[in-house]
């Protein structure tokens, strides 16, 4: 069993858009658009922390 201190850290789409410094919106369009990392659990978006920063390291090296 993981430690509570390993275990994914998850975001809401609100959350993520903070993070990145956009719209909920254009989150919502990465996601329909299947550009971003996400996951549905329970019907709800949720993020992964370690996911989306990966993912973002790409779009800021540029």
């Amino acid at each position: 069993m993981k430690r509570t201190d390993e275990l994914p850290t998850y975001l809401t789409l609100k959350e993520v858009a903070e993070l990145l410094k956009v719209k909920p919106r254009t989150v919502y369009a990465w996601v329909s658009a299947n550009r971003v990392p996400y996951e549905r659990k329970g019907g709800l978006l949720r993020f992964r922390l370690d996911a989306v920063i990966a993912w973002n390291e790409p779009i800021v090296g540029k």
